[in-house]
């Protein structure tokens, strides 16, 4: 029998933490917990879970990223102003 978690999904784990130190911190936290969701469903062999969860902390990452960067052109638009 093949081993289902032989080529796992990609857990953003890093992605995650660095989002949330350097981006928008909410959101941030939400993909860490998504990240480590990751983690322990490939841990448990639950392939589908993982997946869901995988593609769940991607967009949570993106969401982080793209409101960090609104933030941040909001405020020098502020200071400009």
């Amino acid at each position: 029998m093949e081993n289902q978690m032989d080529n796992p999904p990609n857990d953003y784990l890093v992605w995650s933490i660095l989002s949330c130190i350097f981006c928008f911190w909410p959101t941030g936290i939400a993909a860490i917990v998504k990240s480590l969701d990751v983690r322990k469903a490939v841990s448990m062999g639950d392939r589908e879970k993982a997946e869901r969860s995988s593609k769940i902390t991607k967009y949570l990452i993106l969401a982080t990223i793209i409101v960090g960067v609104i933030l941040l052109i909001t405020v020098i638009v502020i200071q400009v102003a």
